[in-house]
């Protein structure tokens, strides 16, 4: 029972630093997208001016 419930603490821990992984990730991800938006817009009014 003591074998089981360590194991199962170990399990829990891992899937909630993976979850918090994947979710920085996610932000990651999405803020480079923002930032791509940007320099794509920043490049076009340069070509327009």
């Amino acid at each position: 029972d003591k074998t089981y419930r360590l194991l199962w603490c170990e399990i829990e821990y891992f899937v909630r630093g993976y979850k918090d992984i994947s979710d920085n990730n996610h932000r990651h991800i999405h803020q480079n997208i923002i930032d791509r938006q940007k320099t794509d817009n920043e490049n076009d009014s340069s070509i327009y001016h």
